[in-house]
């Protein structure tokens, strides 16, 4: 089964997921992955539909000492290592939410350099929601990213 993505104008309530921490931070498995945060940060989800098996990264482009594997350089790399193959890998990118420099540019280049497809980019804001968050549902192949609304004054 190949990816399977929604795009949804609400807030996730999704529980029990392997929760990936918006402070550049990647996690691998084979259930449910989910990050939220998603502003001028980047969302990246890897999917093996025959393994069943998924990567979800947060990045920010602003990485701490010592963490090298999520620079956006370095990530689709990481992201390949823990899952250990790359061959039937699909990708889904979201968030840069009013961000000048793209974090993805880097990230669709080593992507492509795999010859690993961008199934879905949501990228990019025009003003008209706050965020998103991502779910990566490693059994039925889902992708579910969250467009968070604005705040209401």
């Amino acid at each position: 089964m190949a990816l399977n993505v929604k795009i949804v104008e609400r807030s996730p309530s999704e529980t029990g997921d392997i929760i990936v921490s918006p402070f550049n931070d990647y996690k691998t498995g084979s259930t449910r992955l989910h990050t939220n945060g998603i502003g001028p940060c980047l969302a990246i989800a890897l999917y093996d539909p025959i393994r069943k098996i998924g990567s979800l990264a947060h990045i920010s482009g602003v990485i701490e000492v010592g963490k090298e594997a999520v620079y956006p350089h370095y990530i689709v790399r990481s992201l390949v290592a823990e899952i250990g193959v790359y061959q039937t890998l699909e990708a889904v990118l979201a968030g840069e939410s009013l961000r000048p420099n793209k974090i993805s540019d880097t990230v669709k280049r080593d992507l492509n350099f795999l010859n690993i497809p961008i199934v879905v980019e949501d990228l990019g804001d025009n003003g008209t929601h706050l965020g998103r968050a991502v779910t990566l549902d490693c059994q039925t192949g889902e992708v579910t990213i969250y467009r968070l609304p604005p705040l209401q004054f």
